[in-house]
């Protein structure tokens, strides 16, 4: 009996060291509750911007990973156009020269395919933006229209890879003479 008297005592003395708290403790004890939680909310949103922000870049950055590849290519087409402005016509139907330009075809979907499009200048009003000038022409139309086209323009997802290459128009100065 002894025995039992001392566990009760024990246990008795365990819940005394136990004091329960008072309403300013208690509210204490929340207020820390809610700063903790409320600290924790903030970083946990943080995080997920964070994530959010990372993962855009990361898109943005494949996006346009590969356009100093594609400007690279760029020369390979002008070279394509360059001979077939110059082939000679008894050569046209050559089948060697269309697969040569079977060639041509495929790279220009290949970069299609990753976003890559020409540039559209013949006729369009001059803009820096998207061309460059290379002199002007006297035409009787209407001014700062392009009116020739020295190498294509291209465009990678929205954004100007290469600008168009163009003359523009201007008016003919007639002769005086008297």
């Amino acid at each position: 009996m002894v025995q039992e008297d001392s566990t009760a005592a024990a246990d008795e003395a365990k819940t005394s060291d136990v004091t329960p708290a008072t309403g300013d403790e208690l509210e204490q004890v929340r207020r820390e509750r809610d700063e903790y939680l409320a600290g924790w909310q903030r970083a946990k949103a943080d995080f997920i911007n964070f994530k959010r922000d990372a993962e855009k870049l990361a898109g943005e950055v494949q996006k346009f990973a590969r356009e100093e590849f594609v400007y690279q290519l760029l020369p390979v087409l002008d070279h394509f156009e360059l001979a077939e402005a110059h082939l000679p016509q008894e050569r046209k139907n050559d089948d060697w020269v269309k697969g040569i330009f079977q060639i041509k075809v495929e790279l220009e979907e290949i970069l299609k395919r990753e976003g890559v499009e020409v540039m559209a200048a013949m006729g369009k009003p001059f803009d820096p933006e998207f061309h460059e000038s290379l002199g002007a022409l006297e035409t009787d139309g209407p001014e700062n229209v392009v009116v020739d086209e020295v190498q294509r323009g291209y465009v990678l997802n929205g954004r100007v890879l290469r600008p168009a290459k163009v003359k523009i128009s201007v008016k003919r100065i007639m002769d005086q003479e008297s």
